[in-house]
């Protein structure tokens, strides 16, 4: 009897181990097919090139980021703005934008009373817009979140070389820029 009752122990022990053993490689199969997923994105995302040519209306001064959607409809790289997707490709785009201090915020929507004259770093804003920015989010949820601005030394030094709000942008950059990205660095202020 002994003898019989340790056998079934010892089969449902080998049956328990191999239940489990399936059951991690179901999980690690999910972990790897996420890791994959999360690897094709960031691929996808570093793929964005904010100064491809396709993208130049994101560098409008007038009107190229005042609103997540803006800045989406600039890059002309998403036409559903609601996904994963096109909230990481922004965030990126958003965060290049403020490492060339380009762009600030003028309204933090939700966190107005709480931002409104606070110095934050770039990741702090980051951090922020992060939370705000919910995946699902679509055109009309983009005005209650943070909006921005170019900076006042962008927009001067453009209109020191002849933009008007009427002037068209791409021509304005082919004749007077050529090379926006040696410009920008050579025009903008030094950052401490």
């Amino acid at each position: 009897m002994k003898l019989e009752l340790l056998l079934v122990v010892l089969l449902l022990a080998s049956f328990g181990v191999r239940l489990l053993n399936y059951k991690n490689k179901e999980k690690s199969k999910r972990i790897r097919d996420k890791m994959e997923n999360e690897r094709l994105n960031v691929i996808d995302m570093n793929r964005i090139d904010i100064f491809d040519k396709e993208n130049i209306g994101i560098f409008t001064p007038y009107s190229g980021v005042e609103t997540i959607g803006s800045i989406l409809q600039n890059i002309n790289h998403y036409k559903d703005f609601t996904t994963i997707k096109a909230r990481r490709g922004g965030l990126q785009v958003i965060n290049k934008l403020f490492e060339l201090d380009l762009i600030e915020v003028f309204h933090w929507g939700k966190y107005e009373h709480e931002l409104k004259d606070k110095e934050l770093s770039t990741f702090e804003k980051m951090m922020y817009l992060q939370e705000l920015w919910f995946i699902g989010a679509d055109f009309a949820d983009f005005f209650s979140m943070p909006m921005f601005k170019y900076k006042d030394w962008y927009i001067k030094k453009l209109e020191d070389l002849g933009m008007t709000h009427y002037t068209d942008w791409t021509t304005f950059v082919d004749e007077n820029i050529d090379d926006l990205v040696k410009w920008i660095e050579e025009n903008r202020p030094i950052i401490d």
